[in-house]
């Protein structure tokens, strides 16, 4: 999956805070110009009239430095994990059929399987 399809899959509050996070750091101006767009078009980012497509999502992510990337990685996990709450929540409140408990365990299998494929490569970068 390429950048742009895997920004593809956020939503709006998640792009207007990896936006204000690479501005709190470099600062409007710069951000403007590291992008090729407007010092106007990141004051509408930051004020949530319009939203950063996913071909400047993809560009923030190749211009970020290392302390930037891992404050946008906790951005989109905390976003995932909202996700997968409300995912919850919304498989909790149907019926107990049995076509919906084997819908959960396959996709909890799955599920679990990620996590242990990330918890590996976590533990192997340390």
């Amino acid at each position: 999956m390429s950048a742009i399809t895997f920004f593809r899959k956020l939503d709006r509050e998640t792009r207007k805070k990896i936006i204000e996070t690479i501005v709190l750091k470099r600062g409007g101006k710069k951000v403007a110009e590291d992008l090729g767009v407007s010092k106007a078009a990141i004051s509408r980012y930051l004020k949530g009239e319009i939203f950063p497509s996913d071909k400047i999502l993809s560009k923030i992510f190749e211009i970020s430095d290392k302390e930037e990337r891992e404050k946008i990685s906790i951005i989109i996990g905390e976003y995932i994990v909202d996700l997968l709450k409300e995912y919850k929540n919304l498989f909790s409140s149907l019926e107990k059929d049995t076509i919906y408990k084997d819908i959960k365990m396959k996709i909890f299998e799955e599920l679990e399987s990620l996590v242990k494929e990330l918890k590996s490569e976590c533990d192997q970068k340390t």
